[in-house]
């Protein structure tokens, strides 16, 4: 009981809210009673403690299995497939794979083979025609779309790499 208020408690005032403790308080009370459950379990097997007494390595990686989660998740995926994770990654490490994409690219290429790269990220861009600029931390790119291909891509540092200014005329031509 102590854990499930304590949960609550943290979690609703992280947002000055008793609406979200309340709303939380189901989770924390099931989340109590497993974790209690497991401990309690756990706690009375004797393999474990002497394997955990005995082998200080394993206890050393049972205590960094979060941090190594984390690490996983925000590190090695995100390099090793970009554009699997992109959607669920957050804001910072969505701009350093649009950096590391965005590059790849060039005049001619379709837009769809960059779209499946970033998924979701140029959705709002139609497929025959489009454009796009965006000025991030330590990157900005201009993009411009012509049936369905790209006709305009510019990128840089900063502003004084790349011209940011979208031109009008590039998509005056009927696509074949």
């Amino acid at each position: 009981i102590y854990g499930i208020l304590t949960y609550s408690l943290i979690v609703g005032g992280l947002f000055f809210s008793i609406h979200l403790v309340i709303k939380f308080i189901h989770s924390a009370f099931l989340t109590g009673l497993i974790f209690g459950f497991t401990y309690s379990q756990l706690i009375k097997s004797n393999k474990l403690v002497t394997l955990l007494t005995n082998r200080p390595l394993i206890k050393t990686v049972l205590f960094l299995t979060p941090v190594i989660f984390i690490f996983f998740f925000l590190w090695i995926l995100p390099t090793m497939a970009p554009s699997l994770v992109f959607r669920y990654m957050p804001d910072e490490i969505r701009y350093k794979i649009v950096a590391c994409t965005i590059p790849k690219f060039k005049v001619g290429d379709d837009i769809e083979r960059l779209k499946n790269a970033l998924p979701g990220y140029l959705d709002h861009l139609n497929i025959e025609s489009g454009n796009i600029s965006e000025t991030m931390e330590n990157f900005g790119f201009v993009l411009q779309v012509h049936c369905s291909k790209i006709i305009r891509l510019e990128y840089g540092k900063d502003q004084k790499d790349y011209d940011g200014t979208i031109y009008g005329k590039l998509q005056e031509k009927p696509c074949k």
